[in-house]
């Protein structure tokens, strides 16, 4: 015969399942009037937690994840995307697809040429990161080019072929002299300042100096309505007789006086104040109210007058020089003959060409020698983060190398890594200035970090690479969200409605009847939460907002809780009755 228990027996479970059931009610409830800040704390808290527990079954060794494709996409500033300008820098953006993801990516990239070129042609510098990257192409010489661009994973390429071409002539422009007014046999130069309609982000340098890297001026369609007055060549008026006479370009029509007098320099001499000048290559920044990088080059006039010249440099890739040309800031014309090296090393004759007499010059030799680091700091960083002796590492991570290497104009910014033990920690783009290292297994490993350029410049890591995070900074974010609709919605109330069975089902004396009815309240105390909790939710103040998907989430979890219960009740019944037979059998024989 079963006992059946006494009301006070009873008693203590029924207020404490009925308490518990409240409790989680005013949970749920209070945590859906949260305002939006707070909440948005709490979860995160909660994610952190969840995150710090998995993350102590993270694994030793990390899987490298390789780019299963590799997409290009040319700059088409002032070009075609085939098509590079003479000494400029073609840009090339490029960016890589992987199979999976993971906090480690092999993001190697290598450039083989394929058309029989060499450093004199051009050079290539890559800034690589996993997603992708861009690689600069300083242009030498005119000429078809190809080349292809390789990943560490097998037939993982592209081929890139541009044609570089000499400077055009400038589709926007601005003639600045309303008027000329020459002697004859004099010689000056058409003014001009060159304008874009396309968006520039430059920093101190001016539009038109910096659009004369790609266009040249002296193509420019000009010419004389009567060439008995005047001549018009590559840029110059050249004055022939007396009279007036009009330059005439596309919606130009400017007018110039040649008086009777004859200019006579025969007798004048040119000489140069400084012949030999060194310049720093990479020098090629211009800056209009700051401090330039390179040399102002000066002609002596015997006549002790100021005359207008053209300067010419033998080898623009090599040195650079700058004729009068209007300065947009300053609002006025900026004086020419400043050289400055450009991306190649070598020498240069810069000649000096006087405007009103082309077969009167003067020449200066310059030579342009890389800049070479004196100094510099050397870090690791892990997004953004300094990475300070003693910090946590974890495998699986992908670390960087910022290396500032003084002076600012340093031409070689290379560095080189050496790695104690590359099964730990692989380098990535070595011999670059965009150098970084993936962490695939744990142990301890020593960097050692140089400049190419200067090798006393070195730095030296040593740290211990931990097993690799389960949750990191890359997947934290997916992992929160998870964590949020699992714990804080499924969870919570399919544990709210376990509470609320136990209650109804302790309450009703009769237990078969019980049963459903105790899973027919549990099911709809579970809905009805969900419901509540999200309409309190769309109350304006609190700055959330609610969702028939959370509502479905939560209405599942409290489904999945019945169905489970209805299960172990079912087994409970027919392991029962299955016991009683057998009690019946042996009673019976």
């Amino acid at each position: 015969m079963e006992k059946t228990p006494s009301k006070k027996g009873r008693k203590f479970p029924l207020i404490l399942s009925w308490g518990i059931f409240s409790l989680l009610s005013v949970i749920v409830l209070a945590e859906s009037a949260t305002p939006g800040n707070a909440s948005a704390v709490q979860s995160t808290w909660v994610a952190n937690v969840m995150a710090g527990i998995l993350n102590m079954f993270g694994d030793a060794e990390a899987k490298i994840n390789m780019p299963k494709s590799i997409a290009i996409a040319p700059g088409k500033l002032f070009t075609d995307e085939n098509e590079a300008i003479v000494n400029t820098t073609k840009t090339l953006s490029y960016s890589l697809d992987y199979e999976g993801k993971s906090s480690t990516y092999d993001f190697n990239i290598m450039i083989d040429r394929e058309d029989g070129s060499s450093i004199d042609d051009y050079r290539y510098f890559i800034s690589p990161n996993y997603k992708g990257g861009v690689i600069r192409i300083n242009t030498y010489k005119e000429g078809d080019y190809k080349f292809r661009i390789r990943t560490s994973s097998l037939g993982v390429e592209s081929s890139y072929s541009f044609k570089c071409v000499d400077r055009k002539a400038p589709e926007e422009f601005k003639v600045f002299d309303t008027s000329y007014s020459l002697d004859i046999n004099e010689t000056k130069r058409v003014n001009l300042e060159l304008t874009t309609s396309e968006k520039l982000s430059l920093t101190n340098e001016t539009t038109d100096h910096y659009l004369r890297r790609y266009f040249d001026s002296s193509k420019i369609e000009f010419r004389s309505s009567d060439e008995s007055v005047f001549k018009y060549q590559d840029g110059y008026i050249k004055a022939i007789g007396a009279g007036n006479a009009y330059l005439i370009g596309k919606e130009i029509n400017i007018p110039v006086n040649v008086s009777s007098l004859t200019k006579d320099i025969s007798s004048l001499v040119l000489t140069p104040k400084e012949d030999e000048v060194t310049v720093s290559t990479f020098g090629t920044d211009y800056f209009s109210n700051a401090e330039r990088i390179g040399s102002q080059l000066e002609v002596l006039f015997s006549d002790g007058k100021e005359h207008s010249l053209t300067w010419e440099s033998s080898n623009p890739s090599v040195v650079n020089v700058t004729n009068d040309h209007y300065d947009a800031e300053l609002g006025t014309i900026v004086k020419g003959g400043f050289v400055s090296g450009n991306k190649k090393d070598g020498k240069a004759v810069i000649k000096a060409i006087l405007d009103e007499d082309p077969t009167k010059s003067v020449s200066f030799n310059v030579t342009s020698s890389p800049q070479k680091p004196t100094s510099g700091e050397i870090v690791l960083k892990r997004g953004k983060d300094v990475l300070l002796s003693g910090g946590e590492i974890h495998s699986g991570e992908t670390i960087t190398i910022d290396a500032k290497l003084d002076p600012p104009n340093t031409a070689d910014k290379t560095i080189h890594v050496v790695s104690s033990n590359q099964s730990i920690a692989k380098i990535i783009n070595n011999d670059s200035s965009s150098v970084a290292i993936s962490l695939i297994d744990v142990g301890h490993v020593k960097l050692t970090i140089n400049s190419v350029a200067n090798p006393s410049i070195e730095k030296e890591y040593e740290f211990d690479v931990l097993p690799s995070l389960v949750v990191d900074s890359d997947n934290f974010e997916d992992f929160h969200k998870l964590a949020r609709k699992s714990v804080g919605h499924f969870s919570l109330f399919a544990l709210t409605s376990l509470t609320a069975f136990i209650a109804f089902f302790i309450t009703f004396k009769d237990k078969k009847k019980g049963v459903l009815i105790s899973l027919g309240f549990a099911l709809l105390a579970g809905v009805t939460l969900a419901f509540a909790s999200e309409a309190i939710q769309l109350i304006p103040f609190l700055q959330r907002s609610g969702s028939i998907v959370d509502v479905g989430i939560d209405s599942s979890g409290s489904l999945a809780m019945v169905i489970l219960i209805s299960i172990v009740c079912l087994i409970a019944y027919l392991i029962r009755k299955r016991s009683k037979k057998s009690k019946n059998d042996i009673s019976t024989n």
